[in-house]
């Protein structure tokens, strides 16, 4: 499945929340468990990026992390100047996917209506279109 890094990150974030890995069982906890993995191994090269660009426009806080101060509009606009392209570029993840019959992601209360839309679009199986008129 072709995707960006940017949805790539979205999705690694939208599946780990608690309420989907302890509550997720059969064909969709495995699905989630086996796509973390997969994503996070993808995503590992953008969180690299990022970091970098924060360290590039940011400022350290007082755990050696840093951040970019959101009433600095020069450091926030260079810093997305350079990261959106990065978000953008496309990356060939071989994604685990079911079949829509056995995809029973569990409530999940901290997940958007958005990012359960994001979940069932990247973990569940294209139904084949029917030839059927």
């Amino acid at each position: 499945m072709k995707m960006t890094n940017g949805l790539i990150d979205a999705l690694l974030t939208a599946l780990s929340q608690k309420e989907f890995i302890s509550g997720a069982t059969k064909q969709t906890g495995y699905a989630i468990y086996r796509n973390l993995r997969i994503l996070t191994e993808e995503n590992k090269d953008y969180t690299k990026m990022i970091g970098e660009l924060l360290k590039k426009y940011g400022k350290e806080n007082e755990n050696g992390g840093y951040y970019i101060d959101q009433d600095d509009k020069d450091a926030m606009d260079a810093f997305y100047k350079e990261l959106v392209p990065i978000s953008n570029m496309i990356v060939d993840v071989n994604l685990y996917q079911i079949d829509k019959k056995d995809f029973d992601l569990p409530y999940c209360e901290t997940a958007t209506p958005q990012q359960y839309a994001l979940i069932e679009e990247c973990l569940v199986k294209n139904e084949p279109e029917s030839d059927e008129k």
